[in-house]
């Protein structure tokens, strides 16, 4: 059942019912009386929102520098708060000169670098080949030092070219592994130097408005600094806070109706996206999240919303009485009562009758508890009556 808030205007229409007149010496007193009549109590309950965008970020520089261009809106001029920007878009570039030349030093140093690595792979290829040679000069003369054809002397000298040749081969390899490592860092070096560059202007990642632009011409920005504020909102997201005795009536990917206070005749339909796991400490209730299709731009983030949802449960029939009809019972701590007729010795008298109060519709109250349908009460407790004093009806 909705509950509604209404401590300020029963204030203002509720009396005190405490007075303590003496009720044998009061002449009657002539009232006017309604009967509590029967209404439906509704199930729908209405939870209040702000519109918020489905994605929003802060789009921020990662170096630092003078701004030298401002992206343009479709109608040409520099971008602005509350434009449009299509995916892609330079909404602004820093002074890329210095970053230019960082580039041109780091292609240099790669290209020396791989000047260098070349050198050393042809010197490779020669040491390979000598050692190749010295290997089969050394087979030979190991066969004919064998075979007592070939001295002592003549074969350690076939065999120190042989090692020689080797460590030749082992010391261009070594220096070829080292080069390439240089080459390497080179390249990093150049990619590294290529990104910052591209850094240098920056891009919206998704079509959406500008919600903040805190960067103009000439300006220097630092990295890190912020300088947009994008908002997808072809997707509008609404979040508002749940009770957890209402909580059940929730599940994800269940469709509810929304309104805005500022497109009163429109009616739009969000899908429940998100419900949080646990209630916030502060005002224990239970996050929401509502999305619902924006593509027309309709709904503008910042906008209050209302969320209209159906509570669990059947709708009971329950009686209402006029908000003037409800006094303030005396001795109770918020307590509420309406006065009842009553007949006694051939008259009619006022009781003082406890109700519990349900939601405000109109100039009418629901009454949960403590009154029946078609009992007659008094319309209007505004003349001080008292418990069990003697009253007629207004013809």
């Amino acid at each position: 059942m909705m509950r509604i808030a209404y401590p300020v205007l029963l204030a203002s229409l509720i009396v005190s019912g405490c007075q303590k007149h003496k009720v044998a010496d009061k002449p009657v007193t002539a009232v006017r009386t309604v009967m509590a009549e029967i209404t439906t109590a509704s199930n729908e309950v209405r939870y209040s929102g702000i519109v918020e965008p489905d994605t929003q970020v802060d789009l921020t520089f990662r170096v630092s520098g003078y701004v030298e261009f401002i992206g343009q809106s479709r109608d040409g001029r520099e971008i602005q708060e509350g434009d449009f920007v299509a995916a892609g878009t330079v909404l602004a570039r820093l002074r890329s000169t210095e970053y230019q030349t960082k580039v041109r030093y780091a292609d240099a140093v790669r290209a020396d670098a791989a000047a260098s690595l070349s050198a050393l792979k042809a010197q490779l290829s020669e040491a390979e080949a000598a050692l190749d040679q010295a290997s089969r000069d050394f087979e030979r003369a190991t066969t004919l030092y064998t075979e007592k054809a070939m001295t002592k002397a003549d074969f350690d000298a076939v065999e120190a070219r042989r090692n020689s040749a080797e460590a030749r081969r082992n010391a261009a390899a070594a220096q070829i592994a080292a080069q390439e490592a240089r080459v390497e860092g080179s390249a990093a070096q150049h990619r590294e130097a290529s990104v910052t560059l591209g850094d240098t202007a920056l891009v919206a990642p998704f079509p959406g408005f500008v919600v903040s632009k805190r960067i103009a011409r000439g300006s220097l920005v630092g990295a890190g600094a912020p300088a947009f504020v994008i908002a997808d909102t072809r997707i509008a997201k609404v979040s508002f806070g749940v009770p957890d005795l209402a909580l059940r009536s929730f599940k994800l990917g269940d469709t509810l109706t929304v309104k805005a206070e500022a497109l009163p005749e429109r009616a739009f339909r969000g899908r429940v996206s998100s419900i949080a796991p646990a209630a916030d400490p502060t005002s224990r209730v239970f996050a929401v999240e509502l999305a619902i299709p924006n593509d027309m731009q309709a709904l503008k983030v910042g906008m209050v919303a209302t969320v209209v949802a159906i509570s669990a449960g059947d709708p009971s029939p329950l009686p209402s009485v006029p908000l003037a009809a409800i006094v303030k019972r005396p001795g109770t701590e918020g307590g509420h009562g309406v006065y009842a007729l009553e007949s006694r010795d051939g008259g009619e008298i006022v009781r003082l009758q406890p109700v519990a109060l349900g939601p405000v519709r109109g100039n009418s109250v629901t009454i949960t508890a403590g009154l029946h349908p078609g009992q007659r009460i008094v319309a209007a407790a505004g003349l001080q009556l008292a418990d069990g004093e003697r009253v007629k009806q207004m013809q």
